[in-house]
């Protein structure tokens, strides 16, 4: 869902994305985000 949705949120004026999960996904978000 994020990365299906990402290129919307880059268009808008929002400056924080706030993410949940376990710790062994923040590289998962990192790859997707970057």
């Amino acid at each position: 869902k994020i990365k299906e949705e990402l290129s919307r949120w880059e268009e808008t004026v929002l400056t924080t994305l706030l993410l949940s999960g376990p710790t062994s996904m923040l590289q998962t978000y990192v790859d997707i985000l970057s």
